[in-house]
């Protein structure tokens, strides 16, 4: 089942290597990896982060840290100095694309090719298909990543509301990306391939600069 709460963009990018680029346009090959394996060490530093946790570290020059005991408020606490709070998230698999191109993801990811999706609408809708082959109950969302600074007070968030949130030091990425949460009772597999078919049709490798032949960066 796919959900969505907001309207495609024009066009969506991802920037792989060029094996996997081609492999992509030619047979669809489309792959979703744990969270997990996004802290791995041998991953651009672009793309590696803990996916599976939100490790928010407020002012504590603007907080107000007041102890309960018997459900009964205390004093307030002084002296804090480092404050932290971590949202932890169940796994879930995900794929990264972007909403636009921009010199600073092209020096982010050295070397890479980027496909141009120029039919998001049919690209997920093969994909969902596709899912529904593989995996017989699964949640499959998309939707843009929402921003916002470490060092403030986080809202409450729920898990999912917590996956489409990032730290503003990855804001120039502009990501849009798809989330698979499956109800399988036997471990997920850490990454999942799907075969869309030649997806030539939507799709278009875009070499370096990195940009669509009708956009100047």
């Amino acid at each position: 089942m796919r959900i969505t709460t907001v309207d495609y963009p024009k066009s969506l990018f991802r920037y792989t290597q060029a094996l996997f680029a081609k492999q992509m346009i030619d047979d669809g090959i489309v792959s979703l990896a744990s969270a997990d394996l996004y802290r791995q060490a041998e991953l651009l530093e672009a793309q590696r982060d803990n996916e599976r946790a939100r490790n928010y570290t407020p002012d504590t020059a603007r907080l107000r840290v007041v102890p309960i005991k018997n459900d009964k408020p205390g004093e307030p606490l002084k002296g804090i100095s480092d404050f932290r709070m971590t949202f932890e998230m169940p796994n879930y698999h995900i794929l990264c694309l972007a909403e636009g191109v921009t010199p600073q993801m092209a020096t982010a990811f050295p070397n890479q090719l980027c496909v141009e999706i120029h039919n998001p609408v049919e690209f997920f809708d093969r994909l969902d298909k596709a899912i529904a082959r593989q995996i017989p109950e699964y949640r499959f969302y998309t939707g843009p990543v929402n921003y916002v600074s470490q060092h403030v007070f986080p809202p409450r968030l729920n898990n999912l509301e917590l996956i489409y949130t990032k730290f503003d030091q990855f804001s120039y990425q502009m990501e849009y990306r798809i989330v698979l949460f499956t109800d399988l009772t036997t471990p997920p597999a850490p990454r999942y391939l799907f075969k869309l078919g030649c997806l030539s049709d939507i799709c278009r490798i875009i070499e370096p600069p990195f940009k669509r032949k009708d956009q100047a960066l």
